[in-house]
């Protein structure tokens, strides 16, 4: 990845005539500066910063001034950040050139990480041109002056940055006079984002060059408490313990920083080799350390108990609690306490006065005057002026409910807008109209009130205001047959039943793109794991392939595995799928034609059992290739040197060829599988460890949790509110669905095989569903496996991609999938 793929995205968003909505044009300007500053054309970079400055025909918000200023003041660790913070951004716009402008800055803007970013562009992370352009020696200081002024403008436009303090600490702390200040910065940073690594190893660094050796210590424990990953720290707290001849946590250290960044210095690789040489039985080093003075710091293990650690690690413990607090208490939009318009009560008083004045002239009045009184007179003629207030408050709770979460959360103490007159007069001419209709179909006649509601829906408007009672509801509900010609509906009762709907209007395009890339999250660290940015991000998405999340989190999937299970339930019930082994993309029927029918054969047995076949397969498996090997070794060995690579490789594409035409040579299809599908998970008491290691998981995607609406249905529902699992062979497959209710679900593959995936975005399911009935099958009960090659035909997108072990999936709301296995795997999923 270069600076110039992601150059061209924003020039050509540049020189788009349209107005983005995302970034504004000064804000595109600045993320082309900051391409040249990430490819290393500093001049080039700065001229850009300082043309944005100057230039007076745009305004710059005082957060953008603050971050140009900063881009300019600043440098340090450019390339550790980048790699950690923007490579799995840009890798996804690299990864696929299909992608528009505005859908890269979209999912660009999917990633951002808070507290890091405010607009994705503004990174904190980005080095100090100044500070960083090659210069003589003797211009040094002169550098760091320019680069020092510039981030002072940036903390004046911007005091609550604590990066900006970051950076001042790295000037001063390179000017043997300035360490104090330095150290002041560095506090002021601190006290702005406490778990920030940088600050925290660059005050451990000071120390050391203060001949503080404690104090390094807890500040580089400090930074990698902060982030385990952070390879810099690693490897000064590993300077430190070697400095003090403590070889041997300096050693681990070394090894920590090599892990988290493997393409390291060779510098550091080689002082590792020359540590585990050294620190061997075998040699001298060990004999000459029994020599040397006890050591002055704690070790490695020792260190994480000392006061500032210690100290840090329950405050980001209890701040976790709170964040997680935060979450369980649910959105802003409950808890935010919202003001109801003012001029609800004049809207309801004005009817009532237009009321009164029809009454009084009820002799001289029209037909259209006459209906409006008694539509007037139906809604406020038998209250008296206490119930009107009541009413009114009533009605104006019913109508912001219904309209005004429509169109976006209000922020607490924001009241709404007042209403002018004339806006009161459109209102009543709406709810004339409104309250017209709803009268006419409550005046109905009597025989046509049935003892129960003609339809019911979901989506049906309700008749009642909200603060109805219980026994007000069944009061009205008696009406329907104790007095039908009093019974007003609760809800509309002629909603028309649901239709298909429409597929997004696309040109037609070519198959190879329609195949559309998966989006495929890389999860490094727990923070990123439990962001909000990922919870968003998932919900966002038709499909999603998250990997390192189970890693990060360090599940133990091996819980899951047919050895484990079988050790804890052996005759636990599992539902077997007769299936006959295809290709992943072919789909033939017992004569060998294509065919969308998924054969499918149901039957039961247990894990034992199922355990019992799953090693014999692979067994059956391993024998049979070494069959073929030996087979083909003999037919074509007599051949030496080149001759015989040459028919070996022969043979080779040959069988590749007639492993892959098998049914188009043979009227029967591959051979007989067994799927073991369904096998719940739901019994506490007998799968509580595996129960307890599914926990571990982020919020949004465990089995119980706050934000899981299924965790509050009250009712057991297999495999959407309980785990079930999927133990496969190669070949094994789950025909094309979607999940009920069209929610969300999660998958995991426990390993060690592969999965091979096939999504289509909901959007597309009428007219998935009308190709699964012109092959006369059922979108929601029968067994089928879709033709890919009439998806694309039909202009249907088609999500592909290879679940590996350990991979999580997020199956998106409404999205339509089908699974074939490739290896030998165990799945769970909810």
């Amino acid at each position: 990845m270069n600076g110039v793929s992601i150059d061209q995205h924003f020039t050509a968003a540049l020189n788009d005539s349209r107005e983005s909505t995302f970034l504004t044009k000064v804000e595109l300007r600045f993320n082309i500066a900051h391409c040249y500053d990430i490819a290393g054309d500093l001049d080039r970079a700065a001229i850009e910063y300082r043309t944005i400055l100057t230039d007076h025909s745009v305004q710059l918000t005082s957060s953008l001034q603050a971050q140009i200023l900063r881009q300019l003041g600043n440098v340090s660790s450019v390339f550790v950040s980048f790699f950690y913070f923007l490579f799995p951004v840009l890798l996804l716009l690299v990864s696929t050139t299909m992608f528009s402008t505005l859908e890269c800055i979209v999912a660009l803007l999917r990633l951002q990480s808070e507290g890091y970013v405010k607009i994705f562009s503004y990174i904190a992370y980005l080095g100090w041109l100044c500070y960083r352009e090659e210069c003589q020696p003797a211009q040094r200081p002169q550098k760091i002056f320019e680069a020092e002024n510039y981030l002072i403008q940036s903390k004046e436009l911007e005091p609550s940055c604590g990066k900006t303090y970051y950076y001042l600490g790295r000037c001063y702390g390179e000017l043997q006079d300035r360490a104090h200040d330095a150290f002041v910065y560095y506090r002021h940073s601190i006290d702005k984002s406490e778990a920030d690594a940088d600050t925290w190893c660059s005050i451990g660094v000071l120390y050391q060059q203060q001949s503080q050796p404690m104090d390094a210590l807890q500040a580089f424990i400090c930074a990698v408490q902060s982030d385990r990953e952070h390879s810099a720290a690693w490897t000064d707290l590993g300077r430190l313990y070697e400095v003090n001849c403590q070889f041997s946590d300096a050693l681990h250290c070394f090894k920590k920083a090599l892990k988290c960044q493997p393409a390291a210095p060779e510098a550091l690789k080689a002082r590792i080799r020359v540590l585990e040489k050294e620190l061997h039985p075998s040699s001298l080093l060990i004999g000459n350390l029994r020599s040397l003075p006890p050591t002055e710091l704690p070790g490695l293990n020792e260190a994480w108990r000392l006061s500032i650690p210690a100290e840090l690690s329950q405050r980001q413990e209890e701040f976790l609690k709170q964040k997680q607090q935060r979450y369980r208490d649910g959105s802003p939009l409950f808890s935010a306490t919202l003001t109801l318009p003012q001029n609800t009560n004049e809207s309801v008083e004005i009817q009532i006065q237009l009321m009164n004045i029809l009454r009084a002239n009820k002799a001289e009045i029209t037909e259209r005057e006459r209906i409006l009184l008694e539509m007037l007179e139906s809604k406020f003629g038998k209250i008296d002026k206490n119930d009107v207030e009541q009413s009114v408050e009533m009605h104006a709770e019913q109508d912001f409910t219904n309209v005004g979460i429509k169109k976006e959360m209000l922020i607490d103490g924001d009241a709404l807008p007042s209403t002018s007159s004339l806006e009161i007069h459109s209102v009543e001419k709406s709810i004339t109209a409104d309250n017209k209709e709803v009268t006419k179909e409550q005046a109905k006649p009597i025989k046509e009130v049935s003892p129960l509601p003609y339809s019911f829906s979901l989506t049906a408007d309700v008749r009642v205001p909200l603060t109805i009672t219980a026994s007000e509801l069944m009061e009205r509900c008696r009406k329907r047959v104790d007095k039908p010609n009093e019974f007003l509906e609760i809800f509309d009762e002629q909603v028309k039943p649901p239709t298909l709907s429409d597929v997004p209007q696309m040109e037609k395009s070519l198959p190879e793109k329609l195949l559309r890339p998966t989006p495929v999250i890389m999860v490094e660290s727990r923070k990123e794991a439990y962001s909000i940015e990922l919870q968003n991000y998932c919900y966002n998405s038709a499909v999603a392939l998250i990997r390192g999340l189970t890693q990060t989190l360090k599940m133990d999937l091996s819980l899951f595995s047919t050895k484990s299970l079988l050790e804890i339930a052996p005759n636990h019930e599992v539902e077997i799928r007769s299936q006959y082994k295809m290709p992943p993309d072919q789909n033939v029927d017992h004569l060998g034609q294509p065919t969308w029918t998924c054969h499918s054969i149901r039957s039961y047995t247990t894990i034992a059992h199922y355990a019992q076949y799953q090693a014999q397969s692979f067994q059956y498996s391993l024998k049979e290739e070494a069959e073929k090997l030996r087979a083909a070794s003999a037919k074509y060995g007599g051949g030496s040197g080149g001759g015989g690579g040459t028919s070996t490789d022969a043979s080779n594409g040959s069988l590749k060829r007639r492993r892959a035409t098998v049914p188009e040579e043979s009227q029967m299809p591959m051979k007989l599988i067994k799927f073991g599908t369904n096998v719940d998970l739901s019994d506490e008491t007998k799968f509580k460890i595996q129960l307890a290691e599914l926990n571990k998981m982020p919020s949004f995607a465990r089995l119980v949790a706050a934000c899981n609406m299924l965790t509050h249905l009250g009712h057991t529902v297999y495999g959407m509110n309980t785990v079930q699992l999927y133990m496969k062979v190669p070949g094994a497959r789950t025909p094309g669905h979607v999940e009920n209710n069209c929610l969300a679900s999660v998958n995991i593959n426990i390993g060690p095989g592969d999965c091979e995936w096939f999504c289509v975005p909901y959007e597309y399911w009428s007219a998935v569903n009308e190709l699964v009935e012109k092959h006369k099958l059922n979108f929601l009960k029968g067994s089928w496996w879709p033709d890919i090659d009439e998806l694309l035909e039909a202009n249907i997108p088609v999500y592909r991609f290879t679940q590996k072990a350990g991979d999580v999936v997020w199956i998106g709301s409404g999205c339509i999938h089908w699974v074939h296995s490739t290896g030998w795997c165990n799945n769970v999923a909810w």
